[in-house]
């Protein structure tokens, strides 16, 4: 299944999908000819998850709901046998987690955010003691993409509440384990999210204060990881979005500092990878930023470099 999800992670729909089949219906032989054996059928529930995560992509839906659905009967006949239960329950929620997306891209949102509440249960029972770090990590992702559920629903004030209990919790995890980027690169998300939740509501402090702390997060995993494109593709995000928010309510000297700061990390990313156009496109976004930061403090000479730049970027984009 590994091969899948290398060729999954690289778009190659057809060859993943057919990784994904040989391998079920390999675990589905070894299950069926060794009942007993839990393993066998834990790997044939996590076929079906994968095939059901491919499909949401690629569809069929309703193929990728079948998939699903197959993979927690398995899931749930495994919890019904007592024996390691626990691990079983934690690979039900994973499920679960997954198939809101599909609910997403069938525009059920309602029952997407219901799926990720009960996931969020789940995880909250598996972690009463706070030891099962594994536990820990996914009920953060799981409370910050509620979080983005409750805002996409229009339900702001909740959603608040939600994405700073994943930041606590994704604080917690960072505490334990300081040395592990991936609950940073989460809780720098969440702070993300966190902010675009204020944004929603017009509280302007607490949105740069979130970007300002969302910031701080992609520096130490720059720190910790230098080079990373992602790291630093989502800094250079994250500090535009601050320069436009600081630009809003009028403090255009420190919403300079962070354009140019992020210019300079696109120049970076665009001049390494030219081959990728998500880069380009937010180069100019920056540039555009930056050059109407000058003409509110003046800089009219430089304004006009600054834009008439921008709208190069864009032309070449659209050719």
């Amino acid at each position: 299944m590994r091969l899948g999800d290398v060729r999954r992670l690289l778009t190659q729909h057809g060859p993943a999908e057919k990784s994904y089949r040989s391998a079920q219906a390999t675990f589905r032989e070894l299950a069926e000819s060794a009942a007993d054996n839990s393993d066998y059928q834990l790997e044939l529930a996590n076929s079906h998850t994968r095939l059901g995560l491919l499909l949401t992509t690629i569809g069929p839906h309703e193929k990728a709901d079948e998939h699903f659905a197959a993979a927690l009967k398995t899931l749930e006949s495994l919890i019904a046998k007592g024996a390691n239960s626990s691990r079983y329950r934690f690979e039900k929620t994973g499920v679960v987690i997954n198939r809101a997306l599909l609910l997403n891209k069938t525009n059920q949102f309602q029952a997407a955010r219901e799926s990720l509440e009960a996931a969020e249960r789940e995880l909250q029972t598996l972690d009463a003691n706070g030891q099962n770090i594994e536990a820990t990590a996914r009920l953060a992702k799981t409370r910050a993409d509620l979080g983005q559920q409750l805002l996409m629903l229009g339900q702001t004030t909740e959603a608040v509440e939600k994405l700073r209990t994943a930041v606590k919790t994704f604080q917690s995890l960072q505490q334990r384990a300081p040395d592990h980027p991936p609950h940073l690169e989460g809780l720098a998300a969440a702070r993300l999210s966190l902010a675009n939740a204020f944004r929603a509501l017009g509280r302007d402090g607490d949105v740069v204060a979130a970007y300002e702390d969302s910031i701080k997060d992609y520096d130490l995993l720059l720190k910790a990881r230098p080079g990373i494109p992602y790291y630093l593709e989502s800094l250079a995000v994250v500090r535009t979005d601050l320069a436009q928010m600081l630009m809003l309510i009028g403090d255009n000297p420190a919403a300079k500092e962070q354009a140019a700061a992020a210019l300079t990390q696109f120049i970076d990313l665009v001049n390494t990878h030219p081959e990728v156009h998500r880069y380009h496109e937010e180069h100019a976004t920056t540039t555009q930023t930056f050059g109407m930061i000058l003409r509110n403090l003046n800089d009219d000479a430089n304004a006009e470099v600054a834009c008439a730049d921008a709208i190069r970027r864009y032309d070449e984009l659209a050719e």
